[in-house]
């Protein structure tokens, strides 16, 4: 999946009639982009809970094989289902940081490199055993890519009904080039942050969904 072809699919999707081109990448903190928000916090979460356009929300932005774009689908079930998986790989990653010696009153940031190993971001003291945990254990590495791949889908699916009701509501074609662009920004930098999470406190975190919910202005599911 590439972050053109989430933004890409998702528009033909919602204006089949219009060609646009993706804004290019930008390295900015997210904080940026919670500020182009064009609605209130408060009225997204309302309305992506119960739209009222009458029309099926887009609940998947995935572009990948086997999901349209627009295609309702259980998401509030799937997120709990992530958000289990979510909570088990934190326990047994815990558990095997404590057994390595690792400090884990120390969080740890994990990401996935572009040639698929499972790293850590930044200069934890531990970060030599902690990233040799997953290459030791390919089956590790591969859960803990499905878990973290799958906290993104759901952050770029609650986005993506954002995103409908933005166009829905938009008066002019003016306005509606100005949601696009701003929610490509913000689909471009979710899907950066895909591979990221964080362990702290025995709590695993998702970038993307924190990402989202932020945006949203609604609470973090995993916090639950």
């Amino acid at each position: 999946m590439t972050v053109t072809s989430v933004a890409e699919a998702a528009r033909a999707h919602a204006l089949p009639h219009r060609q646009h081109t993706a804004a290019p990448p930008e390295d900015r903190p997210f904080s940026t982009f919670l500020a182009e928000a064009a609605a209130p916090a408060g009225e997204a979460a309302t309305k992506a809970a119960a739209p009222s356009t009458g029309k099926a929300p887009a609940s998947s932005l995935s572009g990948s094989a086997g999901t349209q774009v627009g295609k309702s689908v259980p998401l509030s079930r799937s997120a709990q289902e992530v958000k289990a998986e979510t909570a088990a790989l934190a326990e047994e990653l815990h558990q095997r940081l404590v057994c390595a010696g690792v400090n884990t009153d120390v969080p740890v940031t994990l990401d996935v490199a572009q040639d698929g190993s499972v790293v850590v971001r930044g200069d934890h003291p531990d970060k030599a055993k902690i990233e040799s945990l997953f290459a030791e254990d390919p089956d590790f590495a591969n859960r803990y890519r499905q878990v973290s791949q799958d906290n993104s889908m759901i952050a770029l699916g609650m986005v993506g009904v954002r995103y409908r009701i933005a166009l829905d509501e938009a008066k002019d074609e003016e306005e509606r080039d100005r949601v696009m662009r701003r929610f490509d920004a913000v689909i471009q930098q979710l899907s950066k942050a895909s591979g990221q999470m964080t362990l702290s406190g025995g709590q695993m975190s998702s970038a993307s969904m924190d990402m989202a919910t932020a945006f949203l202005g609604v609470p973090g599911w995993a916090a639950g």
